[in-house]
């Protein structure tokens, strides 16, 4: 199966960006007190609602494709724990599982 490694890459260099935001942003200052001041913002609580519906949209997504409810679960878990760089890192372990993106995130091994 042909890799599209391409693709591999952008959610590679992507989940890197992120990584590397993160240790900035911790070195800045400590997460919760942030968040606090985040939320002291009504544009805060937007943005806020805005990731958890998309962190929703994702589990029902990632429910969807796993055949099992466990490893859904574990994706899930660490999806509400450590944000969408697990979205980053679940694409790109189904890019490489699956060899395209149509497979990737529609089908997989479903069909």
């Amino acid at each position: 199966m042909k890799r599209p490694l391409g693709s591999i890459a952008i959610v590679g260099i992507l989940l890197v960006g992120l990584l590397g935001s993160f240790a900035w942003a911790g070195a800045q200052s400590n997460l919760f007190e942030g968040f606090g001041r985040v939320l002291d913002e009504p544009w805060g609580v937007v943005e806020t609602i805005d990731l958890y519906l998309g962190f929703a949209f994702v589990s029902v997504w990632i429910a969807l494709l796993e055949r099992r409810p466990g490893p859904a679960i574990a994706w899930i878990v660490a999806l509400m724990l450590l944000g969408n760089a697990i979205t980053l890192v679940y694409v790109g372990i189904r890019l490489w599982r699956f060899g395209s993106w149509r497979k990737a995130i529609l089908v997989g091994a479903n069909g």
